[in-house]
């Protein structure tokens, strides 16, 4: 992501928000990489009760296949609000790093259509 979606688009006003939890015993903290995402676009949270996750599938921002939503990306667009639960979505994808092209690929297009010039 850092470097297929990020550094590709250096200038782009995106704001990203990398939300962690425990879903397997390898991804407990004290072994995150924080080296992963490094762009100063990046905010890092974690979340170990998962509440990002499981209000993602109650709210049906998604429609994910488990109760937690992980390792998935949710694009949101510029005119995106948040009154119960955050719209519109643009784009998802899971798992992440398989659904990066889709990802490049919807950030690219929501780009060229805000592009001021």
């Amino acid at each position: 992501m850092q470097t297929e979606i990020l550094n590709a688009n250096p200038t782009a006003d995106v704001k990203v928000y990398a939300v962690w939890y425990t879903m397997y015993p390898g991804d407990n903290r004290s072994r995150w990489d924080e080296d992963v995402l490094t762009d100063p676009r990046v905010t890092h949270l974690w979340d170990e009760a998962k509440l990002a996750g499981r209000f993602m599938v109650a709210e049906d921002v998604v429609p994910f296949p488990h109760e937690i939503v992980w390792d998935a990306y949710l694009l949101f667009g510029p005119e995106a609000g948040w009154e119960e639960a955050p719209s519109p979505l643009v784009s998802w994808g899971f798992p992440v790093y398989h659904q990066r092209e889709q990802l490049r690929d919807a950030l690219e297009s929501l780009l060229d259509r805000h592009d001021p010039n």
